[in-house]
């Protein structure tokens, strides 16, 4: 599978960043809450402490920048593009979602 777009990623959460990011970590406000991000720079992300709603419609504008999927514990593989399905290994094809927005990539969290 390719690495995406790393560097699309960063311009995305570029305004959000609280202060520099370190060893690839940074933490990042919006006006309704906040997360810490993991892997600033590399080929994927972690994001955890998610707090708020705003903060799953920023989670999905990186996924689409830098073409990745969106792969929450014990929950159903988001893509945010339907291609994206054909090269996801085949344990994660099984419970595949195409969502667009961050209340779908939520719900999708939320219900499983």
């Amino acid at each position: 599978m390719a690495t995406g777009r790393p560097e699309a990623a960063v311009q995305v959460l570029l305004p959000y960043m609280v202060g520099a990011p370190t060893n690839g970590y940074v933490r990042v406000q919006l006006p309704d809450g906040e997360a810490d991000v993991y892997g600033v720079g590399n080929s994927s992300l972690m994001v955890n402490r998610a707090a708020g709603e705003q903060i799953w419609d920023l989670v999905v504008a990186v996924a689409t920048a830098a073409a990745w999927v969106i792969v929450p514990v014990g929950c159903p593989t988001c893509i945010v593009d339907a291609s994206h399905a054909d090269e996801l290994p085949d344990e994660l094809r099984a419970n595949v979602i195409l969502i667009h927005t961050g209340p779908e990539l939520l719900q999708a969290i939320l219900s499983s």
